[in-house]
């Protein structure tokens, strides 16, 4: 995201601002802010945000997998997808909505939406990353306690 934000000559953190903008107006101010060249830096950096997705969501189930493995006896696989693929179906929803905003498409009546999808995300991704810390602390307090 930083590369392509400087790339693109434009304000630090702009897709953050957009991403927690609380109304479409000033989702519509901040993308009306910049010229075409440096819209199709951020569109770019959108796109490209759909393979960090899958990424951090491996992360998640392979982080859930070895805390469930550690903690519970029962197969738990399919929550385990499932938890691990709940924030990133609401940061695909959230990157389809940037899309169009950066297509200057604002025709949207369901904002809500977008807003909800983006902090749902966030404070799970939180969540979950702490998690996935977690995960590594103790595999690495295991790793120190068996030498």
């Amino acid at each position: 995201m930083l590369f392509t934000e400087r790339q693109s000559g434009s304000d630090h953190g702009i897709i953050i601002k957009l991403e927690l903008a609380p109304s479409l107006e000033l989702v519509q101010k901040l993308t009306g802010s910049y010229d075409e060249p440096h819209i199709r830096w951020l569109r770019l950096n959108t796109e490209l945000d759909f393979f960090y997705i899958i990424s951090y969501t491996a992360l998640f189930f392979f982080a859930f997998e070895g805390l469930l493995e550690r903690f519970s006896t029962t197969g738990k696989l399919k929550l385990l997808v499932f938890l691990a693929a709940i924030p990133g179906i609401f940061d695909v929803v959230e990157n389809l909505f940037l899309l169009n905003f950066l297509n200057h498409d604002f025709r949207t009546p369901y904002f809500s939406i977008y807003y909800f999808s983006v902090h749902i995300k966030w404070a799970l991704v939180c969540s979950f990353s702490f998690l996935a810390l977690v995960q590594l602390g103790l595999i690495l307090r295991d790793k120190f306690l068996a030498k």
